[in-house]
């Protein structure tokens, strides 16, 4: 079985990350703002209040994203200098989000999400998406995943 091929590439647009983010903020605050409207008479209305604002700030994080050098090696995926494992949580052709999970001695359960987008990485888009949904090799290696080469 061929391997897919090697890459390293940085992760540094957001556009439609921050797009899609900001217009389900904007939702969210509209519904908010009609929900604290029909409640307004209601004796926990400021505790309402207290878990909309909380909501909207913690979906407003989700707008800053960090630029991210993102690797593969044939075998193992690396964000920075972290090893892991990459799955695809959603697929829309030119768009992508990422779920990495760190593996390795000390790594614990630490998942960072990666929004990905084909504007920006024109060059490296299929290289990412061919190593993103290539099977990997069984624990043996690579000769454990290709059946060619087990004894009869």
């Amino acid at each position: 079985m061929p391997a897919s091929p090697l890459f390293s590439l940085e992760l540094r647009r957001f556009d439609l990350w921050r797009l899609g983010v900001g217009a389900l903020l904007l939702f969210a605050l509209v519904v908010g703002t009609v929900w604290l409207a029909a409640v307004r008479d209601e004796p926990w209305f400021l505790l309402a209040v207290a878990a909309t604002a909380a909501a909207l700030l913690a979906a407003a994080s989700l707008l800053r994203v960090r630029p991210a050098r993102l690797r593969w090696d044939g075998q193992t995926w690396a964000l920075g200098e972290h090893p892991g494992k990459i799955v695809v949580a959603l697929d829309a052709g030119a768009w992508m989000l990422l779920r990495f999970r760190r593996t390795g001695p000390g790594s614990g359960l630490r998942t960072t999400w990666l929004p990905a987008q084909r504007r920006g990485l024109e060059r490296d888009w299929h290289a990412l998406r061919c190593a993103v949904y290539f099977p990997r090799p069984a624990s043996g290696g690579p000769a454990a995943a290709d059946p060619a080469s087990a004894p009869e």
